[in-house]
Formats: C-alpha cells, structure tokens, sequence
C-alpha cells in the first residue's frame, strides 16, 4: 500500500506537469482520479499500522505532508485551467515544491525502513519459534521411542517369565504324569 501510494503521488505530480507543461485537457482527468485513491490509500496506511505507533505517528506525517502538497497541486492545476500558464510554472518551480515531494519522500522511505525492521524482528520470532518447534517435535519422538522400547522390553520380559512358567508347569507335569503312571502300575 505505500508502494501504490508513493505511486499514485508520482502519477498525479506527472499529470499536474504534463498539464502546465502542455496545458492539454486529457492531463487534467487522471490528476483528479488520483486524489481520492490517494486518500484511500493513506487511510489503508493508517488501518494496516494501527498496532505501531511510530508508524502511525508516520502516516500521521505523510498525510499532513501530502494533503498540503495535493492541495498546492490543485492551486497550481486551477492556476493554469485558468489560463495562467506562467504563474502556474512559477508555482511549479517554487522550492517548497521540491521541500515538500522531498519530506514525502523520506516519511516513506523512513516508513520502510521502519517495516523492515519490524519485518525483521518478526522473521528472528519466527525461526525461533520454529526452532522450538522442531526440538519439541524431536524430544517427542525420542520420547515416545523411549516409551515403545519400554513397552517392548516389559512384553519381551513377560513372554519369557510365562514361557518359564510354563516349561517349569510342563515339566511338574510331566513328572507328576510319570509318579501317577507309575502308582497305577
């Protein structure tokens, strides 16, 4: 959204030029499209940094900013719609003009810097939550093969105390069978 917006500045501040510049009607039409874009794009800007303060207090900035030099713009489209072609390039050159693209500029420039930052902060939170992740997902699965071999050794140990019981039970079996055959004979 700041990139549309610094965009959209750009195209209305090309049509305002190419307006006083030619003074050719069809320059004047994507001048005033762009104001109303402009705006909306700001008021996304203020919408999408509601949570950061500092860019909030930036947006606050680039919208002072930009509203004014809008409205010179609008003076200075007027001026030459009014058939005053040089007082409109006089207002053009005038160096609060350039002061004034220059302080938009850098708010959006000071904005992105901002967001990289943030974006930065957010990316070192992200690895690290993920490295968190994996570690607890890897102790997890070391622990449950921990509790599966301790299931296999109990299993394995009780198979052979029932197979010994077992042979211990066939052989006092067979014994027994061996004492009764021989009582009866």
């Amino acid at each position: 959204t700041l990139d549309l917006t610094e965009a959209r500045f750009s195209d209305a501040q090309a049509a305002e030029r190419g307006y006083v510049a030619t003074c050719k009607q069809t320059m004047n039409p994507p001048f005033r499209s762009d104001l109303p874009r402009i705006y909306a794009y700001l008021a996304s800007l203020r919408a999408l940094t509601a949570d950061n303060p500092v860019q909030q207090a930036h947006v606050d900035r680039l919208h002072n900013t930009m509203s004014n030099e809008l409205a010179r713009m609008s003076m200075v489209m007027s001026t030459a719609l009014g058939g005053k072609q040089l007082k409109a390039e006089e207002m053009l050159a005038d160096p609060r003009d350039t002061n004034a693209v220059g302080e938009i500029l850098a708010t959006i420039t000071n904005m992105e810097s901002e967001e990289r930052k943030l974006l930065d902060v957010r990316l070192k939170n992200l690895r690290f939550f993920a490295q968190m992740t994996l570690g607890a997902c890897v102790l997890a699965v070391v622990v449950c093969g921990g509790i599966l071999g301790f299931v296999v050794w109990l299993v394995r140990r009780e198979t052979a105390r029932r197979e010994k019981s077992e042979a211990s039970f066939n052989e006092a079996n067979t014994k027994l069978e061996i004492e009764l055959a021989e009582l009866r004979h």
